[in-house]
């Protein structure tokens, strides 16, 4: 059997795949946000993202959604397939597969699009004071504007890829954990490297909240992790990712979740 270390790496590697994916289209995407937004600053005076606009990011972001929950929903079962043999059935796990997403999509998918618009309009917002500021012309600013846009739209693709997809694949996988014939408790397995959240033990860098003591940290079924921030404050989250989690948490997160039943034994630390 695979430790919990290789189950969450083997995690990983599958959501990379969908990331890829997924940023590839956001990044033919967001250049058309990015015009729309300031063709129509220049005719209107306006800084707002067209509604057409608006609707091509959801479909991608749904798109995206849909992959990360499909695999994500497989990951409880390969760890203890005896506790989801419904879940053989394949109507039985399409009809799970599609509540899960309706449940996602319903409960965040809105306010996740909207805080990518939101996001897109204040940077264009503030590269519009910085042009006031320095006495440049709408022209000039315009112009300024679009020059940025493609490294600006690799960039947000990249990030929110990871972001999301690692979100809706966490959270799928505890949404089918529910379903298991027998409880099951679920353990946060932490990389290990100087990119992971800490309070400097990796790289010297105060973060917000520390992910590096929150390896092997193992809750019931029902229970949340109380994640430490710099603040000395705890923050509870279902687990990485958790769609309710604080930018500062999940944020290109690489955190894994891994199951067992209740009163089965887990491997030794480290394995």
């Amino acid at each position: 059997m695979a430790s919990d270390r290789e189950t969450a790496r083997a995690q990983w590697l599958e959501q990379v795949k969908v990331m890829r994916r997924n940023e590839r289209r956001l990044s033919k995407v967001f250049p058309s946000i990015y015009a729309a937004a300031i063709d129509r600053w220049e005719a209107t005076g306006a800084v707002a993202v067209p509604i057409d606009a608006q609707r091509d990011l959801g479909a991608v972001m749904v798109r995206m959604w849909r992959e990360a929950i499909a695999i994500g929903s497989a990951f409880p079962v390969a760890q203890e397939k005896s506790a989801f043999a419904r879940l053989e059935v394949k109507a039985e796990a399409e009809t799970l597969f599609e509540q899960i997403m309706r449940e996602f999509i319903n409960r965040f998918g809105g306010w996740k699009i909207t805080q990518i618009i939101e996001t897109t309009r204040d940077q264009i917002l503030r590269a519009i004071e910085r042009g006031v500021a320095d006495g440049q012309s709408i022209d000039a600013i315009a112009k300024a504007m679009r020059e940025t846009v493609p490294a600006l739209s690799r960039t947000r693709a990249h990030i929110i890829a990871r972001t999301e997809v690692h979100t809706a694949a966490m959270h799928a996988s505890e949404e089918v954990a529910k379903t298991a014939i027998a409880p099951m408790n679920k353990r946060w397995i932490s990389v290990f490297d100087h990119r992971t959240r800490d309070f400097g033990e990796g790289d010297g860098v105060m973060d917000e909240f520390n992910h590096r003591v929150m390896n092997e940290v193992t809750v019931g079924p029902d229970e949340l992790f109380s994640v430490p921030s710099k603040g000395g404050v705890f923050e509870l989250m279902t687990g990485p990712g958790d769609p309710n989690g604080s930018a500062a948490n999940v944020i290109n997160c690489r955190c894994a979740l891994v199951y067992r039943r209740v009163g089965r034994p887990w491997p030794k630390s480290g394995e």
